[in-house]
């Protein structure tokens, strides 16, 4: 859990993922808006490894997002 990152968390989740053989796209946890943006690092090498078809990372208005959180900030 996030209680026991020492250093980093990353903090990632599937937008889309297929349930009962149907593609289905999946909306963030509310819980990763709530985490102040000073303690938010996007990380760039993510992007490296995205396939075309991912969507973007998130920011308030969008839902999909690999993170970086640094307990040490807090």
């Amino acid at each position: 859990g996030i209680t026991r990152a020492r250093e980093l968390l990353y903090i990632t989740y599937a937008s889309r993922r297929l349930f009962f053989g149907k593609s289905s796209l999946n909306e963030a946890s509310r819980f990763l808006f709530e985490i102040p943006s000073t303690l938010v690092e996007y990380d760039s090498r993510s992007e490296e490894t995205r396939d075309y078809r991912s969507s973007r990372r998130f920011d308030s208005s969008d839902t999909n997002s690999d993170l970086v959180y640094d307990p040490d900030i807090y």
